[in-house]
């Protein structure tokens, strides 16, 4: 009985040093998995990133052309409407010039005219 009682204990050992070492290569096993489909997953999100990247890129470098010839088409605008706006400047300021000229010129001989006509006082 002893000697079944100690065969049984060894039984139980191997038993139990089979059912740990099952365990530890199962957990070894899912933890190669799980760092497999991590990698796995860290690399299809590289790439993935790397397609928006691309995209947005894209996207923004269209928008940028679009962006840089309206402005060119806004500037050459203004540009036109600046020259214009100077050139209307300039000939109303000519315009008031001559205005003022003529009635410079023609207070001067209206002036004159009433100082001949005065009797002189001396």
């Amino acid at each position: 009985m002893e000697r079944q009682a100690k065969d049984a204990i060894v039984r139980q050992r191997k038993e139990q040093t089979a059912e740990e070492k099952a365990n530890e290569t199962a957990m070894k096993k899912f933890d190669s998995m799980v760092m497999e489909i991590k990698e796995k997953w860290a690399e299809e999100e590289k790439k993935r990133m790397a397609l928006v990247e691309e995209r947005v890129r894209a996207e923004c470098s269209v928008e940028i052309k679009d962006l840089k010839a309206e402005l060119a088409t806004a500037n050459k605008f203004a540009t036109e409407n600046q020259e214009k706006l100077i050139d209307v400047i300039k000939k109303q300021s000519d315009d008031h010039h001559d205005g003022l000229r003529k009635f410079a010129d023609k207070s001067r001989k209206t002036y004159v005219r009433e100082r001949s006509h005065q009797p002189s006082r001396a």
